[in-house]
């Protein structure tokens, strides 16, 4: 995702920036998956924002207005649960909240290492 965001920005003449919401609760899993991601787009030398606020998407939204922004990628967790079925998750709310704002969605599936391919 991180590499696809730097080939637009190059092919645009645009800047990339990487972003997230701080968020005290996560998991062990979620940090290591942010530290990750963090470290992806330091290697694509994207400046690093940290944004706060109790909603995550008026965070988002707030952070692209201010900055210009005409597309925001983001990652999107394949969990599910019974709360979700009746009302829209953060990535369906950025879609519906972003006006003008190109969002694209890239799947985050499994978690676990890919087993290794039977020879």
């Amino acid at each position: 995702m991180i590499g696809r965001g730097r080939r637009q920005a190059d092919r645009f003449h645009g800047d990339l920036f990487a972003a997230y919401v701080e968020q005290p609760d996560l998991s062990s899993e979620d940090r290591a998956m942010l530290e990750r991601n963090l470290e992806a787009a330091r290697t694509a030398n994207a400046p690093l924002a940290i944004l706060h606020g109790e909603d995550v998407v008026d965070a988002i939204l707030a952070f692209a207005s201010q900055n210009g922004i005409t597309q925001i990628f983001v990652g999107h967790s394949q969990r599910s649960g019974f709360r979700q079925r009746f009302r829209p998750n953060p990535v369906e709310r950025l879609i519906l909240e972003s006006g003008n704002i190109d969002i694209r969605v890239f799947p985050q599936a499994d978690r676990s290492p890919a087993p290794d391919p039977i020879t």
